[in-house]
């Protein structure tokens, strides 16, 4: 299977929040009180910029946001999601809720990233050019070798062991599968072995250190949960105007009404 590049796409900060439905079902993400670039204690004034449709990962517009203390726009990602990434990372849907194991399944993967590798242990090799809404053979390849990559077994000593801080599991059990990894030749071989280092952080409420686990082993950028602005009743017509005359910022900043419709 095809390799992936350990170099992230993005090592920049991004942020997530919870997507949420408003009385007619629609679905956006509250604005962010703090920007990317504001975790040095530094002024944050944010706004609502607009909506960024997206051709793969969530099937939604996602938020953008905008600080004018900073001058930068940003995008809000659901909860699962990373920059770039086509599938979620962690099993939670968009609004955060935890989504559970198929019948017969000890953890939740069915349309995550960790999928791809769940198929590969079992010897399920996805079709050369995608089809069962599960990608190609390629992707397959690409995210086993993400998998092998979030645990450091690419890695040297010392960034393992950051890994295995993160995910709370024995340095040593890296340090081995490492080795382990390197004298294996057969792509179903180095699929169950990460499979198993898996199993353990996706299990319960351990699914979220694999975010930051990504991040540790430079995968992505560093995660950000921000606090959001306060919500006001729904605005006039020309409450609406003022505030898009000021770039949003005229009192609170408020999560825009529609983002997505939901069917």
């Amino acid at each position: 299977m095809e390799g992936y590049s350990e170099k992230p796409r993005s090592a920049r900060p991004f942020v997530q929040a919870g997507y949420e439905r408003d009385e007619s079902g629609r679905l956006a993400a509250p604005v962010p009180a703090r920007c990317p670039l504001g975790d040095d204690g530094s002024e944050c004034r944010v706004g609502f910029r607009g909506c960024r449709e997206r051709k793969t990962g969530p099937k939604l517009p996602l938020t953008v946001a905008r600080c004018h203390c900073h001058g930068i726009a940003f995008t809000v990602y659901p909860p699962a999601f990373v920059p770039y990434g086509r599938a979620a990372v962690v099993a939670v849907d968009v609004e955060g809720r935890r989504i559970g194991a198929e019948p017969g399944a000890s953890v939740a993967v069915a349309g995550t990233t960790w999928e791809a590798i769940a198929d590969a242990a079992a010897g399920q090799r996805w079709a050369e050019a995608g089809g069962g809404g599960k990608g190609s053979r390629r992707t397959q390849g690409r995210r086993l070798t993400v998998g092998a990559s979030l645990f450091g077994l690419f890695a040297d000593s010392r960034a393992r062991e950051r890994v295995a801080a993160v995910l709370k599991l024995p340095a040593l059990m890296l340090h081995e599968a490492a080795q382990r990894h390197v004298g294996l030749d057969r792509w179903r071989e180095r699929a169950e072995l990460v499979w198993q280092l898996l199993r353990q952080p996706l299990a319960g409420a351990r699914s979220y250190v694999l975010l930051a686990a990504g991040h540790v082993a430079g995968l992505w950028g560093r995660p950000l949960a921000r606090g959001t602005v306060r919500r006001r009743p729904q605005q006039s017509g020309s409450e609406r105007l003022a505030r898009a005359a000021t770039g949003g910022l005229t009192g609170s900043c408020t999560l825009p009404r529609v983002c997505a419709e939901t069917g």
